[in-house]
């Protein structure tokens, strides 16, 4: 009898060890608190038709090879930069470009995203055009 306590003891706490573990990877708590993705603009106000310099620290398992740029106000891409990384599908340390904002867009806050392979998720920063 106690040996069968035991039995389902043990299976109990193993069945607990593997949901609690099954959940954990589903929601992506445990990868998002890893990922280490970070987006720098400089500078962080510009005016239309100027120059923006972007870096990107790809983080744990990296970033896509194409940065978007979105505009706050209606979250529409005006404008992407591919290939960041250079000839990867997608890079880790550090990436740096320029991107030469369009003389005509509006004043406003935009967003640069990129697509975080770690956390499954899109990591944005933001900048705005005056």
């Amino acid at each position: 009898m106690e040996k069968d306590n035991r039995i389902l003891i043990g299976s109990i706490v193993i069945i607990v060890l593997v949901v609690i573990s099954f959940n954990f990877s589903i929601t992506g708590s445990v990868v998002k608190e890893y990922s280490s993705v970070r987006i720098r603009v400089s500078p962080e106000v510009v005016n239309a038709g100027e120059v923006v310099y972007v870096d990107v620290e790809g983080g744990v398992n990296g970033v896509n090879n194409r940065a978007d740029f979105i505009y706050a106000i209606d979250d529409l891409r005006v404008g992407s930069k591919e290939n960041i990384c250079g000839d990867g599908a997608k890079c880790s340390g550090v990436v740096s470009f320029s991107y030469v904002i369009s003389p005509g867009w509006e004043r406003g806050v935009y967003y640069v995203v990129v697509f975080d392979y770690a956390a499954g998720e899109f990591v944005q920063e933001e900048f705005t055009v005056v």
